[in-house]
């Protein structure tokens, strides 16, 4: 519910901030995407604590979003887009200790490119673009069979709870305008999404001879997405 309200005011910002250009021939556009997202290894991997953690990991896995664009006259944009995935997370001696379940809704804002010859617009043809922005990433998290094996091995409890964070990106693409109305893209993008965490087990993780009381998820991304955009023109 918070995601489709955060989501709605997004939208009700860019739609107000965009009606007032709507006259100087604006465009909107939809767009889907989804493609791989590679963890990308963080010096204090994907958990971080007191100490440093090297030993806890996210797999790669698969995203895929939906966004509303609003295109300028000028060419600069903005953009609500919400995206999801779902990260499995393992602890090298554990295995798999559970799986994070991210939605990062986010305000992007960027600049975009439409297909021209000599500085005379067409209707087909190659062109790129590039944005960043950020929001809110709302997450959950289920406990895997690793965890119970932790639990059972070394003693403790697990009641892993992951809070609400914060996400970035950043990213560039190129597009290939079929005609006015449809267009498909290819983007590599970063995405930074980190949130507090409480309740793990406190032997799960032992640096330097003592265990390490975990504090922050770190599940930034790599991601290569190819996409689907319909101009309203």
């Amino acid at each position: 519910m918070k995601t489709k309200m955060i989501a709605v005011l997004m939208f009700l910002l860019l739609a107000g901030t965009a009606s007032a250009y709507e006259e100087d021939g604006g465009t909107w556009s939809v767009g889907l995407a989804g493609g791989g997202a590679f963890a990308l290894g963080v010096e204090s991997g994907a958990l971080t604590g007191s100490e440093p953690i090297t030993n806890a990991d996210f797999d790669n896995t698969i995203a895929y979003s939906g966004n509303v664009m609003y295109r300028f006259p000028s060419g600069f944009t903005a953009r609500v887009e919400v995206q999801h995935m779902d990260l499995d997370l393992g602890v090298d001696w554990a295995g798999s200790v559970g799986s994070l379940s991210t939605t990062p809704v986010m305000l992007l804002v960027g600049y975009q490119g439409m297909p021209n010859e000599d500085g005379i617009p067409v209707d087909s043809g190659f062109t790129g673009h590039g944005e960043l922005g950020g929001g809110i990433s709302f997450n959950n998290f289920d406990k895997g069979s690793g965890m119970d094996v932790v639990d059972t091995l070394v003693g403790g409890t697990s009641d892993v709870k992951i809070k609400n964070g914060y996400a970035f990106e950043f990213g560039v693409g190129g597009d290939y305008f079929f005609n006015r109305n449809f267009s498909m893209n290819l983007d590599l993008r970063y995405l930074l999404n980190r949130a507090d965490t409480t309740g793990w087990n406190p032997n799960l993780v032992w640096v330097g001879g003592g265990p390490v009381r975990i504090s922050k998820v770190v599940a930034d991304t790599g991601q290569a997405m190819l996409g689907v955009r319909y101009w309203f023109k």
